[in-house]
């Protein structure tokens, strides 16, 4: 069982090893046909982590193609690419597939309703967009797209959408019936989870990894500050739930 953090250095060093876990896995198709603009965008990601692996393209044609390749978790888009028409029509291929941020530096007024009709994840306007922001919507997305389940992801789909619907489900009674129902045995379940100190209703506080990962910024520097107890005892089921839901899934 993960010791409870306590101390920033314990938290500091909880974090670093969560990143060596996530490290390059999360990977991100930049589209834009302004060369200066995607390798911006791309030094936004990559810069002082390696968590993202990041590709780009500069037409919606390569996006296509790129994106016929179900490996990527997250698109950035240029709404105005060479038009709007054509971008509209390559993102409306996709959104079912992968989740989409969309990007614009000639922004209307009408893009936050276009977004929400194209069930688009977030819009952000280029002269605005900062190294902060960027990061934190493509953190949030990519995580979302790979661990949940909720979109399309070749391997994951089935498994881990199953996994999730159960531990967002009310708590079995007993941990037999919780891995009945995930398929795997209780054997297993308990020594994924540690299930002889954790109770079946404790372990479903896994769940908040991804609560975690929305609500908390994941720069270093940031998330080593103004953290209450309770972030930090949820912190402490960050690292064992990215390890050993993935553990579990791969069993079953």
């Amino acid at each position: 069982m993960t010791p409870e953090i306590q101390s920033g250095e314990q938290l500091s060093k909880h974090l670093d090893s969560v990143m060596q876990v996530l490290a390059g896995s999360l990977r991100i198709l930049m589209v834009d046909d302004n060369p200066e603009v995607l390798l911006l965008m791309k030094s936004f990601l990559l810069e002082g982590n390696n968590l993202f692996a990041v590709d780009a393209v500069s037409s919606a044609d390569e996006a296509d193609k790129a994106l016929q390749n179900p490996t990527y978790n997250l698109a950035v888009i240029d709404l105005y690419m060479p038009t709007s028409d054509v971008t509209q029509n390559l993102i409306s291929r996709y959104t079912e597939q992968l989740p989409i941020l969309v990007v614009s530096g000639k922004a209307s007024g009408g893009e936050g309703y276009l977004c929400s009709q194209m069930n688009i994840v977030g819009f952000f306007d280029k002269e605005m967009l900062d190294q902060r922001t960027l990061y934190r919507a493509a953190f949030d997305a990519a995580l979302k797209h790979r661990l949940s389940g909720i979109y399309p992801a070749p391997l994951y789909k089935q498994k881990l959408q199953s996994a999730f619907n159960i531990l967002m489900s009310d708590s079995p009674e007993s941990v037999s019936e919780w891995a009945q129902r995930l398929g795997v045995s209780s054997r297993a379940l308990e020594y994924s989870f540690d299930c002889t100190s954790r109770s079946p209703r404790q372990i479903l506080k896994l769940y908040r990894l991804y609560r975690i990962a929305r609500a908390v910024d994941t720069s270093h520097s940031l998330l080593r500050a103004d953290l209450t107890p309770k972030d930090r005892n949820l912190l402490e089921y960050y690292s064992a739930f990215t390890n050993k839901l993935k553990e579990m899934v791969w069993t079953m």
